[in-house]
């Protein structure tokens, strides 16, 4: 029973795979290197014991893996040229939007509370105070999360 496991051979998720880079501006194509960020720096073993299930995991995390490098690829400057993809960079800001839909039904009627409790002023001006505090912070945030999905994208490229 001992050898039957020792004899299996261990099965890691992947870290890195080939991907195809073509510049929209100068048609420039060439085979990249996409390493996940969110990997960790030691291998991670795939857990299970039927080896069916190991391939399973195995072949889905090399489709997301692949899904990632496709979202990552246009927000890379061309290696040529220099340029990026707008529309690319326009979709990072709605990505880094996202978190908004939660945070901002929660920040906006809070803040009122806390103005309206602390500050002297008329309910439309409390309100008013609320939401431009509100708009400053999802500013923020989304500014801040399209840097980071850009810098993230960039550094995960490796070209040749």
């Amino acid at each position: 029973m001992a050898q039957a496991g020792a004899n299996t051979a261990v099965t890691f998720y992947p870290k890195s795979c080939p991907a195809s880079f073509t510049c929209p501006s100068c048609q420039h194509s060439v085979s990249v290197e996409f390493h996940d960020p969110d990997a960790f720096a030691e291998d991670e073993p795939i857990g299970g014991r039927n080896r069916w299930m190991q391939e399973a995991a195995l072949e889905q995390a090399q489709r997301k893996l692949a899904e990632k490098a496709a979202k990552s690829l246009p927000l890379v400057p061309c290696p040529k040229c220099g340029a990026v993809r707008f529309q690319a960079v326009r979709r990072a800001y709605l990505r880094a939007a996202l978190p908004l839909l939660a945070v901002v039904p929660v920040v906006l009627p809070t803040l009122i509370m806390l103005f309206g409790v602390l500050l002297p002023l008329p309910r439309p001006a409390v309100a008013l105070t609320a939401l431009g505090v509100t708009t400053l912070l999802a500013t923020i945030i989304a500014l801040w999360g399209q840097r980071r999905l850009v810098a993230e994208a960039r550094r995960s490229v490796r070209f040749p």
